[in-house]
């Protein structure tokens, strides 16, 4: 996967189908059940402690390879 900085943002090309699904799996988890707790006493958005998910191997596999290449 690359990353490329654009005037209006940044693109990303060759993402797979697998770091696709992950990607939209873990954000639909985050939007659903993280940050329903409001606003602690520092003014920040606290995660709480639900349960976050469940990836299995592949898909453990693929997120680490998207972050990496997002950091580079």
């Amino acid at each position: 996967m690359k990353v490329k900085k654009t005037k209006n943002g940044y693109t990303l090309s060759g993402i797979s189908g697998k770091q696709l699904y992950v990607i939209t799996y873990l954000l639909g988890i985050i939007r659903e059940k993280c940050f329903q707790n409001g606003i602690d006493d520092d003014g920040d958005y606290v995660s709480g402690s639900d349960f976050f998910a469940y990836l299995d191997e592949k898909e453990l596999e693929a997120f680490k390879e998207f972050v990496k290449d997002l950091k580079q």
